[in-house]
C-alpha cells in the first residue's frame, strides 16, 4: 500500500535469521517474524546448562532484545507460529500456531501472512541416520527444552539410586549415561558431564558415585583408496 514501508518475514530465530533482524534498518522496513520459538539460543554452551554450570537464561536471548521493533513498532510483529506453506505468486506465507500440547489455550489456529521480502532461516530437524528408537527413547539436545529435560532426568535418576532397597544392577542402569555422537555437542556434553560427577556428584550422592558411568558412542567410517 502506498505510504507503508516493505514488509520483510523471516522464518526463524535461529543464528541467520536474528542476525538478519538485529542488522535489519526498521526505519526503511516493516519486520514480521514467524517462529516456534520466541528466543535465539547460543548452543554452543547449551550442554554447560544441563548440569548447571551455566544457567537457561544464560544463552537463551529473547527476540524482543535482539530487535526491538517487534514489540515497538506499529507494522513489526513476532508470530509465535509454524510457517506451513509459501505462495510466491501472491506473496503470502501460511502459518499456524504453536501450542505444544497445551489444553487450556487456543487450539492451532491457521492465518495468511503477506510480505515483499521473504527470509529462510528455519534451520534443520535433527537426524536420527534412520536409527530405530532414537525419537522414542532419546533426547536429542538443539533446545533450551532439551537440556532442561536431560538436567531433570539426570538429577532424577540420581535421587532414585540413592532409595532403599534398590539393586545395584537397577542402580548401574539409572546412573548410566550414553551420548550418541562423537561431534562437538557430544563430545561437549560428556566433558560437561565427567566435570559434573567429578565435582558435584562425589560431594552430594557420595552413596551412589561408584554407579555413575558415561559412555560415548561415536563411528567412524574412512575410505581407502588404493
Amino acid at each position: 500500500v502506498k505510504g507503508e514501508k516493505p514488509r520483510v518475514v523471516v522464518l526463524g530465530t535461529g543464528w541467520a535469521g536474528s542476525r538478519l533482524m538485529k542488522d535489519l534498518d526498521t526505519t526503511g522496513y516493516d519486520v514480521v517474524c514467524v517462529s516456534p520459538r520466541n528466543h535465539m539460543v547460543f548452543t554452543p554452551l547449551l550442554a554447560s546448562t544441563c548440569v548447571g554450570t551455566l544457567e537457561f537464561r544464560s544463552v537463551a536471548e529473547p527476540l524482543a532484545r535482539i530487535q526491538p521493533a517487534v514489540s515497538r513498532s506499529p507494522g513489526s510483529y513476532f508470530l509465535l507460529a509454524r510457517c506451513t506453506a509459501v505462495d510466491p505468486d501472491a506473496h503470502t506465507i501460511d502459518c499456524e500456531t504453536v501450542t505444544e500440547g497445551e489444553k487450556d489455550t487456543l487450539k492451532p489456529w491457521k492465518f495468511k501472512v503477506s510480505y515483499d521480502k521473504l527470509v529462510f532461516g528455519c534451520g534443520a530437524e535433527a537426524s536420527t541416520f534412520g536409527i530405530r528408537g532414537v525419537t522414542e527413547h532419546a533426547t536429542f539436545l538443539r533446545e533450551v527444552h532439551d537440556a532442561q529435560e536431560i538436567r531433570r532426568k539426570l538429577l532424577l535418576n540420581l535421587m532414585l539410586s540413592d532409595v532403599p532397597g534398590i539393586s545395584e544392577g537397577e542402580k548401574r542402569r539409572l546412573l548410566h549415561c550414553v551420548v550418541v555422537g562423537g561431534g562437538p555437542t557430544g563430545v561437549e556434553f560428556s566433558g560437561e558431564l565427567s566435570d559434573f560427577i567429578i565435582r558435584d556428584v562425589k560431594e552430594r550422592y557420595s552413596h551412589v558415585k561408584d554407579y555413575v558411568h558415561v559412555t560415548l558412542i561415536e563411528v567412524f567410517v574412512v575410505d581407502f583408496l588404493i
